[in-house]
């Protein structure tokens, strides 16, 4: 919202835009489910934050969005990226999301604290390094209203920037570990759920879009450890619970087809010491190049722009997708073995 706010402000949009803009920064990912993007592989369609916004709305919620100057369709197009207002919007967020994480991950690793210890920051370090005030580049972003075109001024920290959040998606939030994890707590929720709000399961899409995070890891720890559930303290066991999965690392494999990885999958069902979670498709991600830049007096997609910064980024993209399969040897008897017998038992 603040970021947005800043880029309508340093465009000349009027109050009245502005906080529109505020308010779509506010609520685009309010009906995000309890625990985020895992919980959402479980049901992408009835589980997408941008089409289901509304239904975290009440009638206070749609005064709100009337004293606004605004409605439904309005913000819900602004929300979906369209737009002026759209456009700035996904800027926003995308420079927001990677300068938070940023700052969570490199001060973390650097004094070995992070869970996520697989993350080489020395990539980030490199960027960073040119470019130490790069969170700055909001103020590089300019709007044409008229034109509804939505530009960065400096091509250059454009380039450091897209590097920077293509690193995150590679050592991070695409790395087969963070994959495996999410896949994890995938299996954790399958049971639990059904799309009929109706069917008698405690878990729906309209319950996942009220509850917490805290919430949600209360109720599966329970489920799945009923027997020696500490009614006195449920949240420090169901946290307890959670952060062993997040100090996990699932071992993996990646292939080129779904066949190959349907026959490494049933070679290691035949090992009863191996728990085998799955296989995931991982689509890579949007490397965002075609944001456009200012050339003069026009304005070009960045790839045309500078196409060999582009394609540095565009193969980063591309080294993230694949199909991979993820297992673990349970031989041992550690909590976290435990949890994964237990977890593959009631799926």
């Amino acid at each position: 919202a603040m970021t947005t706010e800043r880029i309508l402000s340093q465009n000349g949009f009027t109050q009245e835009k502005i906080n529109i803009g505020i308010l779509a920064g506010l609520m685009h990912d309010i009906a995000t489910p309890a625990l985020g993007d895992a919980t959402k592989q479980v049901d992408p369609q009835n589980l997408d934050e941008e089409k289901h916004w509304m239904e975290t709305m009440d009638q206070n919620g749609r005064r709100l969005l009337e004293s606004y100057d605004t409605n439904q369709s309005e913000m819900g197009k602004i929300i979906k990226n369209e737009g002026v207002l759209g456009k700035v919007l996904d800027i926003s967020d995308r420079i927001t999301y990677t300068m938070k994480d940023m700052h969570e991950i490199i001060g973390p690793v650097r004094g070995n604290t992070s869970a996520n210890f697989y993350v080489d920051i020395e990539e980030f370090i490199g960027v960073l390094s040119n470019f130490p005030k790069i969170g700055n580049i909001y103020q590089d972003v300019g709007a044409d209203q008229k034109n509804e075109d939505v530009f960065f001024n400096n091509p250059d920290r454009l380039r450091a920037f897209l590097l920077l959040r293509a690193l995150l998606h590679q050592k991070l939030y695409m790395h087969p570990v963070s994959l495996g994890r999410d896949l994890f707590v995938k299996r954790l929720i399958e049971p639990l759920y059904s799309p009929d709000e109706g069917s008698g399961k405690p878990l729906s899409p309209h319950n996942l879009r009220q509850m917490t995070d805290h919430d949600l890891k209360k109720l599966i720890y329970s489920y799945y450890f009923s027997s020696s559930y500490d009614q006195s303290n449920p949240h420090s066991h169901a946290e307890a619970f959670f952060q062993s999965i997040v100090n996990w690392h699932p071992e993996f494999e990646k292939f080129a087809t779904f066949e190959d990885a349907k026959k490494k999958e049933r070679q290691l069902r035949k090992n009863a010491n191996i728990a085998v979670l799955g296989i995931k498709n991982s689509n890579g991600f949007d490397p965002a190049t075609t944001y456009k830049v200012a050339d003069g007096y026009k304005y070009v997609e960045f790839r045309e722009f500078n196409p060999t910064g582009a394609r540095q980024i565009e193969a980063i993209a591309k080294s993230t997708k694949g199909i991979f399969l993820f297992w673990a040897d349970v031989s041992e008897d550690n909590p976290t073995n435990t949890l994964l017998k237990a977890v593959l038992k009631n799926n």
